[in-house]
């Protein structure tokens, strides 16, 4: 990461840009309704060999079950 670095005095950064650092940069959250939602697809692709796994692996990261793993490190779920 630039700021970590010494490259530069300012960033605005996602949260997983920022993870782990706490220590080392000073993090400002954008209040809520001045910022944006971070929104991060799923899916299968078609040129996969492995569609049903791959499908396995998507169905768990929509579950409740991963929901909450996402939740613990500070990301919310998309609204749907």
């Amino acid at each position: 990461m630039a700021l970590k670095a010494g490259n530069g005095d300012a960033a605005i950064m996602t949260k997983d840009g920022v993870t782990g650092n706490e220590a080392e940069i000073d993090i400002i959250e954008i209040p809520a309704g001045q910022n944006i939602d971070q929104i991060i697809p799923i899916c299968v692709l078609k040129s996969t060999t492995s569609h049903e796994l791959a499908q396995s692996f998507v169905d768990f990261v929509a579950s409740q079950d991963g929901k909450a793993i996402f939740a613990k490190h500070g990301f919310a779920a998309y609204n749907e």
